[in-house]
């Protein structure tokens, strides 16, 4: 069987907005208006797909090591996707796991949207808790009016972990979250070590600013951290001193017009070289 590697991550990790580097006419044009997934997704073809899947920095680990990559069909991800892709495909028996971690807005309350309580599985359906608790911030800055749903979870927020929707908390929210985010990142913790009995795994910082606070000062998960080669030649865990090594910080620093926020072609390229040489 041929060696293997999963990929789990989000939107950083599928390769986002590198299609627009494909000097064909029609994604020259591209190039010259606003060009997010909702946008992306509606005019891909099989040329470009190809060359995202290739030079995605697990594509192009797959092209240097010649192993087979899992990586997610869809984009994007919530904290606990990049682990239920792994654990779907661990029966695989990977060479190695590369995960690269979200945004903490995107946990959920007990780590999997597929957890089966009767508060993930309500009729008026799940949230993530601090986005939501974000947006109802704004909601009630704004004064606009709670549905059902905000009602039902604020109570909720309320009643287990006593974080009542107050307009002071605006630069806690994260503090105040603690409980929550403890409760995830052990049960992502728990899922490395079960990796980890019968695989390699290695971790690649968050690209949003309070994850890598976290990543930073959590050992287990700062321990795993791949060091990033940046533009500079020199070694950082942290991604935000990482791309900010590099000529052009996102893609729409090299294409404005866009406002694609994900890493350029130069950067998943030097990603890949990163993480080879962890592998060898």
């Amino acid at each position: 069987m041929k060696e293997s590697i999963i990929f789990g991550g989000d939107s950083f990790t599928w390769g986002e907005g590198l299609e627009l580097y494909l000097n064909t006419d029609k994604w020259i044009n591209e190039r010259s208006r606003k060009n997010h997934h909702n946008d992306l997704i509606k005019i891909q073809d099989e040329e470009s797909i190809k060359f995202r899947n290739s030079n995605r920095f697990a594509g192009l680990i797959e092209q240097k090591l010649g192993v087979q990559s899992f990586v997610k069909k869809n984009n994007g991800g919530g904290f606990d996707d990049g682990v239920l892709w792994i654990n779907k495909h661990f029966k695989n028996k990977p060479t190695a796991v590369v995960l690269q971690l979200t945004a903490l807005q995107r946990i959920n309350f007990h780590f999997s949207r597929k957890c089966q309580c009767d508060i993930c599985q309500n009729k008026l359906g799940n949230v993530r808790p601090i986005a939501f608790y974000i947006e109802c911030l704004y909601k009630l800055l704004h004064k606009q009016e709670f549905t059902e749903k905000d009602k039902f979870f604020l109570n909720y927020l309320e009643e287990q972990y006593n974080i009542k929707l107050d307009l002071k908390n605006v630069d806690t929210v994260y503090e105040l979250f603690s409980p929550i985010i403890d409760y995830n990142v052990n049960k992502l913790i728990e899922n490395i070590k079960e990796w980890e009995k019968e695989t390699r795994v290695y971790l690649i910082d968050s690209w949003e600013v309070h994850t890598q606070e976290l990543t930073n000062t959590n050992e287990e998960l700062n321990k795993r951290l791949v060091p990033l080669k940046g533009f500079d030649g020199k070694y950082y865990k942290k991604y935000a001193e990482w791309e900010s090594t590099f000529p052009q910080l996102r893609i729409q620093n090299d294409f404005p017009k866009t406002e694609n926020e994900h890493p350029t072609l130069l950067q998943h390229k030097y990603l890949s070289e990163s993480i080879i040489e962890q592998l060898q």
